[in-house]
Parts: structure tokens; sequence; C-alpha cells
């Protein structure tokens, strides 16, 4: 009996771990983006990028400085959650430019402690392949766009 007791708990227990690191609902992922742009042009094609990108940009970019190079803006990722609890992963998106390079930083709001959903581990997946697009279409739509015509 205490076996079974054992194997039960063992289960409950395994189906409670999640991607999301333990403990923690905010981390931060860094990327950076190769491309063949000068900085002026490449902040330039950031800010058409994130107007083309994102549905308010008016509403979502909190901070952008040409000299600096910078552009922050925030994003809402929805996702699918149990017992009618609506949810989305809020996250903060920092665009950093350099002589041929760009940085997307994310500082990711997962809001939810890991149990309280059981599609957790489908939502962080979900997530990241949204973020994989979006550097996908960032660095599509830099290396495509050429200025000078």
């Amino acid at each position: 009996m205490k076996i079974i007791a054992v194997l039960l708990a063992s289960l409950i227990f395994a189906s409670c771990t999640t991607l999301v690191p333990p403990g923690k609902s905010r981390v931060k992922y860094q990327t950076i983006i190769e491309h063949n742009k000068e900085i002026p042009i490449a902040y330039k094609l950031s800010m058409e990028w994130m107007n083309n990108s994102f549905a308010s940009t008016k509403n979502s970019i909190e901070f952008s400085d040409k000299e600096l190079a910078i552009i922050t803006g925030k994003g809402y990722y929805p996702v699918k959650v149990t017992l009618g609890i609506e949810y989305g992963i809020w996250y903060v998106l920092t665009i950093e430019m350099k002589q041929g390079r760009t940085r997307f930083t994310y500082d990711v709001d997962y809001g939810i402690k890991a149990g309280l959903s059981n599609n957790v581990d489908e939502n962080y997946v979900a997530f990241h392949e949204n973020m994989y697009n979006l550097e996908n279409s960032y660095k599509q739509y830099v290396n495509n766009n050429d200025n000078d015509w």
C-alpha cells in the first residue's frame, strides 16, 4: 500500500514540473541578429519593423532614441489556460543596434506560478516559437530592405 501511495505522489509531483524556471515568473533572454546595415539605417528599419509587426505601435513603443540606437517596446502574447482563467505573457522587447548587428533582449513576465495551468509547458514553448518568429521576421525585414533606391 505504501508503494502505491509513493508512486501516486510521484506522478502528481512529476505532472507539476514545467519548463518555466522554478520560482521565477520574470526571465530575460537575449539574442544577436547579424546584418550588414549601418546604425542609422538599422534604426530606421527597426522602427519600420516595429510598426509593421505589432498591432498598436503607438501603445507598444515605450522608448526610442535614435542617437543611442535603442528601441524599447512592450508586447502581449495570449496563451491557453484551464479553468476559464484568461492569461497572457507580457514582455518588454529592447532592440539595441550596433554596426552590423542588433541585440534583442526580452524581459518576460510569465505571470503565473507553475501548477496553475496544465498548459504551462505548451504556452512556454509557443511563446519561444513566437520569439523565434519575431527574430526571423526582423532578420528578413532588415536584410531584404535596401534604403538606397
